[in-house]
C-alpha cells in the first residue's frame, strides 16, 4: 500500500536528508494510520467475534483512523524531540 511506497522513496532519498528527518519520517510512516491496518482490524475483529459485533468496527472506521493518524503524529514528534 502507500506506506511501503513512501518508505521505498525514502529511501531512495537518504542521504541527502539529515538523520533526524529520518527518524521522524521513518516514525511516522511505520504506524498505524493507514487503510490497511484498520482493513485487518475489521478482517481480525470479523474472525473472532462474527458479523454482527465487527458492524462496531465498520461504523467507526474513521475515528480509527483519526486516532491513528494522532497517536503516528504524537511518536512522530516524541522522536522529532530526542533525536538530533
Amino acid at each position: 500500500t502507500n506506506e511501503f511506497v513512501a518508505m521505498m522513496d525514502l529511501k531512495s532519498n537518504l542521504k541527502s536528508l539529515q538523520p533526524h528527518t529520518v527518524a521522524v519520517a521513518t516514525t511516522f510512516l511505520a504506524s498505524f494510520a493507514n487503510f490497511s491496518t484498520v482493513g485487518m482490524i475489521y478482517g481480525t475483529y470479523n474472525s473472532l467475534f462474527g458479523g454482527e459485533k465487527s458492524s462496531i468496527i465498520g461504523k467507526n472506521v474513521w475515528k480509527l483512523l483519526v486516532s491513528g493518524m494522532a497517536v503516528s503524529l504524537l511518536s512522530a514528534m516524541l522522536v522529532g524531540l530526542f533525536v538530533w
